[in-house]
């Protein structure tokens, strides 16, 4: 990239108090050497080469892109192309301070929101960044609070929640990291504290809960990320663990311990509309009595086939609990022998 400026011939290379006394505050450690070694640049009337800079700054060639990209953002630095312009110094202090007006939108500007705003931002800057929280920060705060429309506290939680994150990598990870974490929140809409809140308590509680079932499942690996989602939809079904211990602690249907075999199962106490853990332990003991009562039925009844089988096993259980279609369809295959490849099995041990 060629740089756009009249050389200096005077040997050195003139830092404004502009630069020092506004911008430098908002700039990371990268863009401030980067800076310097531009400006060093036009003192020698040499063009500017991202390798050239990356090894005299002991700095990625990524870290030089993100550096130069934050020097535009700030307003110090224009790319056009192949050419690099730099701010004129007289004008630093009126970028910088447009950078931070441009910071609230006018929906926020003298409202209690706006200030509001205005004083999280400056808490930020000062706990988290010591007082020089750079350009690309501003701009990502300013996007939680208009395009996420996260309230002022939110965002405050945002980054103390995130905080212990910076101390294990660089400024980069914990910048990706925090607008991870951001992009979530408002996946999940969260826009409040209370949504914060209520958010971290399922966390929590769907934590608890897939910990149950590996204990129970004994598994040698973790779940898949699609395994995880199906076991935290049982929570959101209202399936509580006292149900799952009624089907996982029976050791006559360890074959059937895997995710998917288990969906299928909770699947139908939902149908049944169970729950709680009573109500599918009944349903097992029915499923058995059931099975129990046509094997002494038989199949010479004096004519009373299998519709006569299914009308006493609705009888045997008062004529109120209605199973789904699967109790039946089991009882079918039962009397005619058509299943060869386990589904003889009843529906608890098939599954």
């Amino acid at each position: 990239m060629k740089l756009l400026k009249q050389r200096d011939n005077g040997g050195f290379f003139p830092v404004s108090y502009a630069f020092t006394d506004t911008i430098i505050g908002v700039l990371s450690g990268d863009a401030v050497k980067l800076y310097l070694y531009i400006k060093r640049c036009f003192a020698e009337g040499n063009e500017y080469y991202p390798s050239d800079a990356s090894a005299v700054l002991r700095i990625s060639g990524e870290a030089c892109g993100s550096a130069l990209e934050e020097l535009e953002l700030a307003g110090v630095a224009v790319v056009d192309g192949e050419n690099i312009i730099l701010t004129a110094d007289s004008a630093l202090r009126d970028a910088y301070a447009k950078r931070k007006e441009d910071l609230l939108t006018d929906k926020m500007r003298d409202t209690s929101y706006g200030r509001e705003f205005k004083e999280v931002v400056t808490n930020i800057n000062n706990e988290f960044f010591a007082g020089r929280m750079n350009a690309r920060w501003y701009d990502f705060i300013r996007k939680c609070a208009g395009e996420y429309g996260f309230e002022p506290e939110t965002i405050y939680i945002l980054f103390a929640s995130c905080k212990g994150i910076r101390t294990k990598g660089a400024a980069s990870n914990f910048y990706n990291y925090v607008a991870k974490v951001a992009e979530n929140w408002y996946a999940d809409k969260v826009v409040t504290p209370e949504d914060v809140a209520e958010r971290e308590k399922r966390t929590g509680a769907v934590r608890e809960y897939i910990g149950f079932v590996t204990k129970k499942l004994n598994f040698s690996r973790p779940f898949t990320e699609q395994e995880t989602s199906v076991i935290s939809s049982w929570l959101d079904k209202g399936i509580t663990t006292d149900m799952l211990a009624v089907y996982l602690d029976n050791t006559n249907r360890v074959r059937a311990f895997t995710v998917a075999a288990i969906d299928r199962e909770t699947a139908k106490w939902e149908a049944n509309g169970f729950r709680t853990a009573d109500e599918v332990k009944q349903y097992y003991e029915d499923l058995r009595a059931a099975e129990k009562a046509k094997k002494e039925a038989g199949t010479g009844s004096g004519g009373r086939g299998k519709n006569a089988a299914s009308a006493d096993t609705q009888k045997h259980y008062g004529g109120e609990r209605k199973y789904d279609e699967d109790f039946f369809a089991w009882l079918e295959n039962r009397d005619s022998g058509a299943a060869q490849d386990g589904s003889n099995d009843s529906p608890d041990k098939q599954n």
